[in-house]
């Protein structure tokens, strides 16, 4: 007898993106990546592979390569190990795109 059969089908942009957006923020793990606002968009590029792209809060932020992997491991879980996470630098991140939510929770652990 062999075991369950995994699931290899791919899911849609829309379900990676949201479950990008939940992953929580390895330096303030109150927040998930989509509160804090560094999950841009997630669509395939030109030659068909699922990109998501992350604009880190600051230059040479050390929880980037954490980030990343995290990304990495929901793509594959989703059907898309070859996917790619792309930095985008410009525009900068600004806290203008911290969600409502996100300030809420922050405030809730003392962060303003």
């Amino acid at each position: 007898m062999s075991g369950p059969v995994p699931d290899t089908s791919r899911r849609s942009p829309q379900e990676v993106r949201e479950r990008v957006a939940a992953l929580p923020d390895p330096e303030l793990p109150v927040i998930g990546l989509g509160d804090l606002g560094v999950v841009g968009s997630v669509t395939p590029g030109t030659d068909g592979v699922l990109e998501v792209e992350i604009t880190p809060t600051y230059l040479g932020c050390p929880a980037l390569p954490e980030i990343t992997a995290a990304v990495r491991d929901v793509l594959a879980a989703c059907g898309h190990p070859d996917g790619r996470v792309r930095q985008v630098l410009t525009p900068p991140w600004t806290t203008d795109r911290i969600t409502p939510e996100g300030r809420r929770r922050l405030a809730e652990h003392g962060i303003a």
